[in-house]
């Protein structure tokens, strides 16, 4: 049976997913929950069906981040590392700027970075992402980071440290 990954992504609105058997995709979507007890139990029963390994989520650097967006991204990691405590799923916070130089180089940055990690996800696994500057929720840049992501931890693009996983 392969390894099966959650992989999380920073977005402060909704819990944008994807969802890995092995090295294959297997779903990704994004999910509106307001209420943490509505939270919690939908990532435990998913966490059971499936038997989840592992839950990855991007590393966050607090120092640089606004209080509103701290807040609202440490409320779904505790609740994610609860989950994990309590099946004993791998819960990992990897760094991600260490592939994202490797794969997008130090040329690209901001929205064009956005744009092209949602064409590449479409190009790879054949998706129709869409990214708009105009569009306040971006879905697609969301989507888009937390595949990259799993994607990247799958493959054993990480290496391991005493501290815990770091970049490529």
């Amino acid at each position: 049976m392969p390894i099966t990954t959650l992989a999380i992504s920073n977005d402060v609105e909704m819990l944008t997913y994807a969802f890995f058997e092995g090295e294959k995709l297997k779903d990704y979507g994004r999910i509106s929950v307001e209420e943490l007890y509505i939270m919690h139990r939908m990532i435990t029963d998913f966490a059971r069906t499936y038997k989840l390994a592992y839950v990855v989520v991007h590393a966050i650097d607090l120092e640089n981040c606004k209080r509103r967006t701290a807040l609202k991204l440490m409320r779904v990691r505790t609740i994610l590392k609860l989950v994990c405590e309590q099946l004993g799923i791998v819960y990992s916070s990897p760094s991600t700027s260490g592939w994202e130089k490797y794969y997008f180089g130090d040329r690209i940055q901001g929205k064009k970075l956005a744009q092209e990690k949602v064409a590449i996800v479409n190009k790879v696994y054949g998706l129709d992402l869409t990214y708009d500057d105009e569009q306040i929720i971006k879905q697609g840049q969301w989507v888009a980071d937390a595949i990259v992501l799993g994607s990247a931890f799958t493959q054993n693009q990480f290496k391991v440290t005493k501290e815990g996983y770091y970049g490529v």
